[in-house]
């Protein structure tokens, strides 16, 4: 068993909430989420939606979280020069492409996660009732509060968050593991199958998770050359929720090596499964979506990448049956 279930969410900062969200409805056909998917922080500055990708939860637990961040607190209540919780996570990462909040692991192992981290002396924040209210959590890299000096040292940069399985309302408790039955011809999204992020040593990240969290990949590193990088899936519990995956682009001139130049680690791709392949690539076409087809390499499956710069975070479509 691994220490990671799955992935709560694939998140994305993003300038304007709405528009982001707009955006992925209408050209990757994202379903409309209910109105209690968006969440507001005005403490801390996070103006969030929680878009489930499928109506059946149950077996699509990852969602797509998607952040704004601001300047909420009225200026009479802030210290000259102060920012936002939110404003200080996000112009840390000013020099990603992408921006990341967390990478949100849901554990059933938590008690035993918070020491290990306690022994390996990692900068670390653990919250827990009734001192904060909600449910336990730990933070990677940070201190009391989530102040902004994060340490990438803590988690390879991963900005990485444990939270226990159903303490969030907007994580699935219990996960539908029956077989998926194949739909030939039906478009949208099946679930969120990897969250990529980008190390730029792979082995040495794989060291370093192992031995302060005892978390292990799924399988040895994997060379594709035709997409420019070596990559590993983190192991998890529920393949219906997404797998962290990372990546080291090993071609300065691929995408990967490209984005590493603006930043690494950094998150990466949002990887999702999709009941048909054709009938994806149909529905962009009709949407008028930029894609590019890339076809199946030594280990990747045949992907669709989409190419819009509007949906605030690099997207790709593969057809994955569980």
């Amino acid at each position: 068993m691994s220490l990671c279930d799955f992935v709560f969410s694939a998140d994305m900062i993003v300038p304007n909430r709405a528009q982001t969200l707009d955006a992925l409805i209408n050209q990757v056909g994202l379903i409309v989420p209910p109105p209690d998917s968006h969440k507001y922080f005005p403490n801390a500055g996070w103006d969030i939606t929680f878009a489930p990708v499928n109506s059946e939860r149950a077996r699509a637990p990852t969602t797509i979280e998607i952040m704004a961040a601001a300047n909420l607190l009225p200026s009479a209540r802030r210290e000259p020069g102060q920012r936002s919780v939110s404003m200080t996570v996000a112009e840390a990462q000013a020099f990603r492409r992408w921006r990341t909040h967390a990478t949100v692991i849901v554990t059933s192992e938590l008690d035993a996660i918070v020491e290990r981290v306690r022994r390996s002396g990692r900068r670390h924040w653990f919250q827990a009732p009734p001192a904060h209210p909600g449910f336990p959590r730990i933070w990677l890299g940070v201190g009391d509060h989530h102040d902004s000096s994060y340490d990438p040292s803590a988690d390879c940069g991963l900005r990485l968050e444990f939270i226990p399985r159903g303490a969030s309302k907007f994580s699935v408790v219990d996960v539908d593991t029956s077989p998926d039955m194949p739909r030939p011809g039906q478009t949208g999204i099946r679930r969120i199958a990897f969250r990529d992020f980008l190390v730029p040593d792979l082995s040495a990240a794989l060291r370093d998770l192992e031995q302060t969290f005892g978390w292990e990949s799924s399988h040895d590193v994997r060379e594709e050359p035709s997409r420019g990088y070596s990559f590993v899936e983190m192991s998890g519990n529920y393949p219906q929720g997404a797998q962290l995956r990372l990546i080291q682009p090993v071609d300065p001139a691929s995408r990967a090596g490209q984005d590493a130049k603006a930043g690494n680690p950094s998150p990466y791709t949002i990887v999702c499964s999709v009941y048909d392949l054709d009938a994806t690539e149909n529905d962009l076409k009709t949407r008028n979506t930029p894609y590019v087809r890339l076809p199946a390499g030594r280990h990747e499956p045949e992907t669709l990448s989409v190419l819009s710069p509007d949906l605030g975070a690099p997207f790709a479509f593969i057809a994955r049956a569980i």
